[in-house]
């Protein structure tokens, strides 16, 4: 048992959620249901859709919507390209279009600037 808990501590996941309805409270179920089982996680968020969380939640002013779970879950926020005014429901096509060119970039710029953890292995899953 302690030898596979050795390994699991080993394993960091990354949880990259799409920033669309449906997408963000399965995401965050599956990062503290891995975190429950020993795994560490980094979980990365837009800073929109951050936002809207924060605004429609109280957090007793802590903007990391995994405190107080007491899992090893890290919280990143990410820019996708907007400014926050930007009314990404209005304006869908130009949204989806930086979604596309601009969002994925800014993701790979996070990595190279060690802004997201360093790692040697990882894997990466879209749903």
């Amino acid at each position: 048992m302690g030898e596979n808990q050795n390994l699991k501590n080993l394993h960091h996941i990354i949880i990259l959620p799409p920033p669309f309805q449906g997408h963000i409270n399965p995401s965050i179920q599956l990062t503290l249901q891995l975190a429950s089982k020993g795994f560490i996680v980094t979980f990365i968020n837009t800073e929109a859709t951050h936002n809207q969380i924060t605004k429609t939640k109280s957090r007793e002013g802590n903007d990391d919507v995994f405190a107080g779970s007491g899992l090893d879950i890290r919280y990143r926020t990410i820019n996708d390209g907007f400014p926050l005014s930007f009314d990404r429901s209005f304006h869908r096509e130009q949204f989806m279009m930086g979604r596309i060119h601009v969002y994925s970039a800014r993701i790979i710029d996070a990595f190279a600037a060690g802004l997201l953890v360093r790692l040697r292995r990882f894997a990466v899953a879209d749903f």
